[in-house]
């Protein structure tokens, strides 16, 4: 591969042979059509799918020889986070770019990325905005940031505190690599959600940019069809280790981190008000005393839960969106 390539594109996959093969043939297309080949390569690494994953992507390899496109395959099934955190190791670009095998970015976001990390190598970050969709295409749900200006961010706590929880979408998040490494052969995490590590640590080190203009597509094909679930606590618990591994900050402003995080997910543990005061009892209980939950974050839990409801009900009301998020069907 050339050394002009600047940027690898990371997907991570799982029995997704037909889905994976589209978004591998529509990113080829878009690459090839905004003359981006010498720019980009993508990196596929197949965490042992049961299905003709292999199959597919080894006739795209065949037929487009020219495309930079490497397949990688694990042995066994080595979980998700282990497969998310080995693809970093098969690129030795400076920015990497995550998608997930189902999710779709279009061409101007790919080519404002490209333009974005030529004029300032030195970026550490970029963060999307990005709209759900059903299997279908149909569009669903509110997104997040839809409609909102891109902005640059200097490395400083405020940026980190409004934007590191948007690492829980991996799909279109944009790093330096060697920095995100770096950070999670330091702390080792064993999370879901490892993306919000790397997102706090591109936010705390260096220039990033919100680029919103072109949201990404990310599939929600039903809780059914995927391979984890929301558990009894929406997965605060493996969020929270993010923040408290990161002694980077004093440990008041990791309190804050997660307390934020409450805030601005409050969809994880209101979903269970859906399904009954019981359950909701039992969320906020398992938040509370999660064992990645800082003490500050412990004592302010069950006090801050109900005003945060509170005021994000005010909030969707005001925006119109109550109804439609009241309606919302839960997926745990």
């Amino acid at each position: 591969m050339s050394d002009s390539v600047i940027l690898s594109i990371l997907i991570p996959t799982y029995n997704r042979d037909k889905i994976l093969a589209d978004n591998v043939n529509s990113l080829i297309s878009m690459i090839q059509k905004n003359h981006l080949i010498e720019f980009i390569e993508i990196i596929i690494l197949n965490n042992a799918s049961k299905d003709s994953t292999v199959q597919y992507i080894e006739k795209i390899i065949e037929d487009t020889t020219d495309a930079g496109v490497h397949l990688y395959n694990q042995m066994e099934n080595v979980g998700m986070l282990k497969n998310f955190t080995d693809i970093l190791l098969l690129s030795n670009r400076r920015h990497v770019l995550f998608l997930g095998d189902d999710d779709y970015i279009n061409c101007n976001y790919l080519c404002s990325v490209i333009e974005l990390i030529q004029k300032n190598n030195n970026i550490t970050c970029i963060i999307p905005s990005y709209q759900n969709i059903l299997p279908t295409g149909e569009i669903t749900g509110v997104g997040r940031d839809i409609g909102k200006h891109n902005k640059e961010l200097s490395p400083c706590f405020m940026s980190v505190l409004k934007n590191s929880w948007k690492g829980h979408q991996l799909s279109g998040l944009v790093f330096d690599r060697q920095l995100i490494t770096n950070y999670y052969n330091k702390y080792k995490i064993d999370n879901l959600y490892p993306f919000i590590l790397f997102t706090l640590a591109g936010l705390a080190n260096g220039k990033s940019v919100l680029l919103l203009s072109e949201p990404v597509m990310v599939t929600r094909p039903g809780q059914k069809n995927k391979a984890w679930g929301y558990g009894e606590d929406g997965l605060i618990n493996h969020v929270f280790e993010n923040y408290k591994v990161y002694i980077d900050y004093s440990y008041y402003k990791r309190c804050l981190l997660q307390l934020h995080f409450l805030y601005v997910q409050y969809w994880r543990y209101a979903m269970y008000l859906k399904v009954g005061i019981p359950n909701f009892i039992k969320a906020v209980l398992k938040i509370t005393t999660a064992k990645n939950a800082l003490v500050i974050t412990r004592i302010c839990t069950p006090i801050v839960i109900p005003i945060f409801l509170l005021l994000k009900s005010i909030e969707l009301f005001l925006s119109g969106n109550l109804l439609k998020v009241l309606k919302t069907e839960v997926e745990k």
